[in-house]
């Protein structure tokens, strides 16, 4: 098999990035961009030499894969169009708009053949792969305990949605990640809306159970933030005496285990894009699972959007 060739929909900022991403991708050509500025099309058929339409459907014929760049709300009907043309999915998270839009494209995905991955990007941190790579080597004995921050200064992006589904569907998806043993149950959540109408700063907590047993495993708590002072990105995962460390920013990671000094563990730093890139087309071209398939984007999504109606609730 040749290059896979690949299109983009969507030439917004995350567009953009994979566009410029995919030119450095072992096994994968730029064929063809949609988008619906005249602008951008002129500006990337003219500097690069791909064919550019405003119409995503004139991709077929074009493309063997696609990565879809479009905002929430035009998810699912972008996606369930291409999965329809066996054409295989990379698709920026979250998964879609509701519940019953991503099982509906999970099922789509499983029923036409196609690779269907979910661009949660922090999987792909170097960091994270290298903390995931530690924790599943080890089976807990005891309860697992686990925190993460996520939290930065206010920059009126994506103010038409709560935090939790602008920055704690990543710690939830690492968590999916991290713990592929346990189903992930919310407990409670709180959070308060400050600079815009939604919940500017939540903490859920969230119980690890055995898929099995249903039995508790640990829990976990996680708080997101865009109204904080500085920007944080950490992780911390214990148990048996053992602690795991993660800085996403920093990409590093530093482990504890009982009775011995902290160790900070050489991490190769590395753009998570060009992971998640690579892991797609090599998904595509081995017809092999994602990294992060859709099953797992619709899970962290499930309890993302249950967290928004508990904090709905509670006013």
């Amino acid at each position: 098999m040749g290059k896979i060739r690949v299109g983009v929909v969507g030439l917004g900022s995350m567009g953009r990035r994979h566009l410029e991403t995919l030119g450095r991708t072992t096994g994968a050509v730029v064929t063809a961009i949609a988008s619906t500025s005249a602008e951008k099309r002129r500006e990337v058929s003219s500097n690069l030499g791909i064919t550019a339409v405003a119409d995503y459907r004139r991709l077929v014929g074009l493309i063997d894969a696609v990565v879809i760049a479009l905002p929430t709300i035009m998810h699912c009907e972008a996606a369930s169009f291409f999965m329809e043309q066996g054409i295989h999915v990379l698709l920026e998270k979250p998964i879609a708009a509701t519940i019953e839009e991503g099982r509906h494209l999970v099922d789509l995905a499983q029923a036409k053949d196609v690779v269907f991955a979910v661009g949660h990007i922090e999987r792909f941190n170097p960091a994270y792969r290298c903390l995931q790579q530690i924790v599943r080597q080890q089976v807990p004995q005891g309860p697992v305990q686990v925190q993460a921050y996520r939290m930065g200064p206010y920059d009126g992006r994506s103010s038409d949605v709560g935090i939790e589904l602008d920055l704690m569907i990543h710690d939830i998806d690492a968590l999916v990640g991290l713990f592929p043993q346990y189903r992930l149950q919310l407990r409670q959540a709180l959070g308060m809306a400050v600079v815009s109408p939604l919940s500017d700063n939540t903490i859920a907590h969230l119980d690890l159970c055995d898929k099995q047993s249903g039995e508790k495993r640990g829990g976990a708590v996680l708080l997101a933030s865009r109204i904080a002072d500085e920007r944080r990105r950490c992780l911390q995962v214990r148990f048996d005496g053992f602690t795991g460390e993660l800085d996403y920013m920093n990409q590093q990671v530093n482990i504890t285990k009982a009775g011995q000094a902290r160790e900070e563990i050489p991490v190769t730093k590395a753009f998570p894009l060009d992971g998640e890139l690579a892991d797609f087309i090599a998904s595509v071209r081995h017809k092999t699972k994602p990294a992060v398939d859709g099953a797992a984007a619709l899970e962290a999504l499930t309890l993302v959007k249950q967290a928004g109606d508990m904090l709905a609730a509670i006013g």
